[in-house]
């Protein structure tokens, strides 16, 4: 079989998997990273509402920049499975993805009570990081901590990126109860990273939590404008997740004797600032019309993209594309987003969790803004780009299965990015 027929066979296998849906727990995890006999590494674990995805990545660019072999794993993925897993800073090959989940298919199979479509990523990319002899891993947790499957694995340093109101669900319908289910990562003895902006309660359950578990409280800044090349690009959500990031690596600096501890916060800010954009994160894909794209799909990630999105818009007027999953908070999005763009166009996706257009747009309307239907996201982009016209801009926004759509080949002409 080809590297890409193993791919795509991969591909299909993990879809399947999504079948059995959201099953929390850590006992299917443990058997199938007890089936792979993969060996421990320092860990570093990543819990929170936003900034998860830049954080780890930008960490994982930081720790290759102190001299070592950092392998990332992040979640949604924007095109393929694969992006998911990164190695020594690029995402996993075609061949060495398919590869990979075939012998985790097989040890799958071996188990009684089988696996989940995240448990099976989750050991293709500790299983890749054993592999390449990564000296460190750094995991995004998918959904909440305590029984998140990156949570089967002991970690060394867990961050704290921000805790709001998403996955109510299965996390709890408040602030604190969702905090809980996050800090649940902490390890005896770890070191917990804690974001800037995070609500004293949370900050009480965090250091109150780190006590009882002996592990030692760092408290992120976020980089100031001046240590960055470009502060327009790299707007103020992506200055904190760097500082978040900085912090986590001098972690994991202190805590790996064979690291270069001599490198500079410039050198490491720096690293972390040549790895951005991030893909579906403030990214620009098109100019005349700018089209920006990002997954933002709660209020507290679409406030921190308006705060950010006018260094990259300079004021430019907006049309807005947006569709969103039925488990989110359209009208709270939607309230934000009116007081910055001149119009919307609501769309649908592939999704089985997609609102339809009709009801988003009429959500849209209720807060006083035009807003037009289109039947597909690539519709709505057309649509969004005449309207705009080639001094305008495109922001589209509420939900990656968006923003997967427009980045699959041929959804965006002209690409580019900063």
């Amino acid at each position: 079989m080809s590297a890409s027929a193993a791919a795509a066979d991969a591909e299909r296998w993990l879809l399947a998997l999504e079948n059995f849906g959201i099953r929390p727990g850590l006992d299917r995890m443990s058997a199938l990273l007890a089936a792979l006999a993969l060996p421990d590494r320092p860990t570093v674990h990543l819990v929170g509402t936003n900034g998860k995805t830049s954080t780890t990545l930008l960490c994982a660019a930081m720790l290759q920049r102190a001299g070592l072999r950092a392998g990332a794993y992040v979640s949604p993925h924007v095109e393929s499975f694969a992006d998911r897993i990164h190695v020594g800073g690029a995402p996993l090959t075609d061949a060495a993805f398919g590869g990979l989940a075939g012998e985790v298919r097989a040890a799958v199979a071996t188990l009684p009570d089988g696996a989940g479509q995240f448990e099976a990523l989750t050991a293709i990319a500790l299983l890749a990081f054993a592999r390449d002899g990564a000296d460190v891993q750094v995991l995004e947790a998918g959904l909440g901590g305590r029984l998140d499957a990156t949570n089967a694995v002991r970690s060394d340093v867990q961050v704290l990126t921000s805790v709001g109101l998403d996955h109510q669900r299965w996390l709890g319908d408040t602030v604190e109860e969702i905090a809980l289910e996050k800090l649940a990562v902490v390890e005896p003895g770890g070191t917990l990273v804690l974001a800037p902006g995070l609500t004293p309660t949370v900050l009480a359950l965090a250091t109150g939590i780190a006590a009882e578990r002996d592990a030692t409280v760092v408290r992120a800044e976020a980089v100031p404008e001046s240590a960055v090349r470009d502060p327009a690009v790299v707007g103020p959500f992506q200055r904190q997740n760097l500082g978040v990031a900085l912090a986590a690596t001098r972690a994991v600096l202190a805590r790996v004797p064979h690291a270069d501890r001599s490198v500079t916060d410039a050198a490491l800010v720096a690293a972390g600032e040549d790895r951005l954009p991030i893909r579906g994160r403030l990214e620009v894909v098109g100019r005349q019309p700018l089209v920006v794209v990002d997954a933002a799909h709660n209020v507290q990630a679409a406030r921190a993209l308006l705060a950010a999105f006018d260094g990259v818009a300079q004021g430019r007027p907006t049309v807005a594309v947006v569709a969103f999953l039925d488990d989110k908070d359209p009208s709270g999005i939607l309230a934000l987003l009116a007081e910055r763009c001149d119009s919307f166009v609501a769309t649908t996706t592939d999704s089985p969790r997609a609102l339809p257009a009709a009801a988003v747009a009429r959500t849209a309307r209720a807060h006083g803004a035009t807003a037009h239907e289109a039947a597909t996201p690539s519709q709505a982009l057309a649509l969004a780009r005449a309207a705009a016209g080639p001094d305008g801009a495109v922001l589209v926004t509420g939900t990656t299965s968006l923003v997967r759509e427009l980045h699959a080949p041929g959804a965006i002409a002209n690409r580019s990015r900063f």
